[in-house]
């Protein structure tokens, strides 16, 4: 598809600033939710008042040149706070920070080709474990930029009011809560749109829809040990302090989004690096392969079911098409080494038959597994559907009354919604006007959109030249998981025509309404902003 195609599908324009190939860049503001001296002296923590100015830098990490920005990769996350005291950087990434020192040095090796190679190298790599796990995560493929959580890279010192000293990291939380993207999509949105994650947050921002983050601090220690740099009692939950908000795209177009740099060394007074912080249980130095099954059974356990599903699937294609039956046992020996249930469901996928059973773990460092749950629904709903992309599927004889409440309806909570049609004119029930659709869905790919409602209208059952093409678009959707939601009777031909069950229930994310009223917003609402409904079969 051509690159004006893609834009217009997704109602986007090209901002200026989309020229960058590596990084994109972001001005606005921070401010705090309560005075911090008990914790910080630093000016601009001080008053809940007063903002501060904040520039943002995002992009890929020791990425190969040419790679499209939504393929799997560790993604900076860099804020550049102005304060009157002088500049601040926080630097970070979307990658947690007790995997850093093993994911950091195999991001790009993960990238190589010919990938046969790669995976009969990564057998003898213990020490890559860790990273190939990441790397195979939804973490490491950020449905936009703004949907992305940040961790700080260091660990700093802060002297609070009182002359107290602590460690402490940043973690930033995006307020349009975090979502992902499938592998499947992240390859085909990059034949689209090799800079659909910079794209995407500049369009936001002209569009007024500001992406939003707060602010997180995580206490490493109680209180600073004489030993610079020892940790007495390891890490807290993580405390909200504030809140970002982007508004502003740069001004002037640019190559090089480097030109905004930053600096560990850029610290003011209050705030300076806590050089050499050895964490409990970690130790950035070491190689050995205790401690890299460790961290990756930590992770491991840190993930809900749903998300290792999605990593089992993802380590099944690539051995599966990429390593030779050989190559498979051993790295599933490997997977052994973080948790025999991973290795026993990648071989069962593979059809490897073989031990599965740790052998290079100790058993003292072997971990009891444990999953993290989902999200309940009322939080995931709680962050709404503001700037999510909604294809809105019409064809000739669709009734314009219920096409003009979904947009309305759709605008009134912040959502982009685009009206994708079998030609670009349509024409309506029982009226000669026709409506104007925004693309042509031939044109068009579900991969750019968050979810898709079918419209209804008259006849019930659409001609076959206009249905196949909604079929096809509304079956991808279902494929990647989304939300998909009909409306009467021509809502409903056009799931039979998807091969999508009649009866199945809002709670797989797939539901047929009668009409447009009241509850039918509130339920749509809260189905969108599941935004991935991964129990669906």
């Amino acid at each position: 598809m051509a690159r004006s195609s893609v834009q217009k599908a997704a109602g986007k324009a090209v901002s200026p600033a989309s020229k960058s190939t590596a990084f994109a860049a972001a001005h606005g503001w921070f401010k705090i939710y309560r005075g911090m001296g008990d914790l910080c002296q630093a000016d601009f923590l001080q008053d809940p008042e007063k903002a501060v100015e904040v520039t943002a830098v995002f992009g890929r990490t020791n990425s190969i040149s040419g790679t499209a920005d939504v393929i799997a990769n560790v993604h900076e996350f860099n804020v550049k706070f102005n304060t009157c005291q002088g500049t601040f950087d926080i630097l970070g990434s979307n990658l947690a920070a007790n995997l850093a020192p093993q994911v950091l040095p195999f991001a790009a090796i993960l990238q190589s080709n010919p990938r046969q190679s790669l995976w009969h190298s990564l057998t003898n790599l213990p020490a890559a474990v860790p990273a190939v796990l990441w790397a195979m995560s939804d973490q490491a493929l950020p449905r936009s930029f703004r949907m992305m959580q940040g961790f700080g890279s260091d660990t700093l010192r802060m002297t609070s009011d009182s002359g107290e000293l602590r460690l402490v990291r940043f973690h930033w939380r995006p307020l349009l809560g975090r979502h992902f993207l499938l592998r499947e999509e992240a390859s085909q949105i990059a034949d689209l749109d090799s800079e659909y994650l910079r794209r995407d947050l500049y369009d936001a921002i002209d569009r007024g829809h500001h992406p939003e983050w707060e602010l997180g601090v995580q206490l490493v220690s109680d209180s600073l040990a004489e030993d610079v740099g020892t940790v007495k009692q390891g890490v807290s939950t993580v405390t909200p302090i504030g809140r970002m908000v982007l508004d502003r795209n740069p001004m002037v177009a640019t190559q090089d989004m480097r030109q905004f740099t930053y600096s560990p060394l850029n610290v003011i007074p209050g705030i300076e690096p806590g050089a050499d912080t050895v964490l409990p249980n970690s130790d950035p130095n070491s190689s050995s392969q205790a401690d890299s099954y460790s961290r990756a059974a930590g992770f491991w356990n840190s993930l809900t079911l749903s998300e290792r599903a999605r990593i089992v699937l993802a380590l099944k294609f690539e051995l599966s098409n990429f390593a030779s039956i050989n190559t498979q046992r051993h790295y599933i020996d490997l997977l052994a080494n973080v948790a025999t249930p991973l290795a026993e469901q990648v071989a069962n996928m593979l059809g490897v038959s073989g031990s599965t059973k740790a052998s290079d773990r100790p058993a003292a460092l072997r971990f009891i597994e444990t999953a993290k749950a989902e999200p309940p629904v009322d939080v995931i709903a709680s962050e709404g559907i503001r700037s999510r992309r909604i294809a809105l599927l019409v064809s000739d004889g669709i009734d314009r009354e219920i096409l003009n409440e979904l947009r309305i309806a759709m605008a009134e909570e912040g959502a982009i919604a685009k009206v994708l049609a079998p030609a670009l004119e349509i024409v309506c029930k029982g009226d000669s006007i026709a409506v104007e659709a925004d693309a042509d869905i031939a044109s068009s790919d579900s991969v750019l959109f968050d979810a898709v409602i079918v419209c209804d209208g008259d006849p019930p059952q659409i001609p076959a030249e206009q249905s196949d093409p909604l079929a096809q678009f509304v079956a991808h959707a279902h494929r990647h998981q989304k939300p998909i939601i009909a409306i009467g009777a021509r809502g409903r031909a056009q799931l039979s025509a998807a091969n999508i069950e009649l009866d199945s229930e809002p709670a797989q994310g797939v539901w047929c309404a009668e009409k447009v009223d009241a509850d039918f917003l509130l339920l749509a609402r809260v189905l969108i902003a599941t935004h991935r409904f991964w129990d669906r079969r």
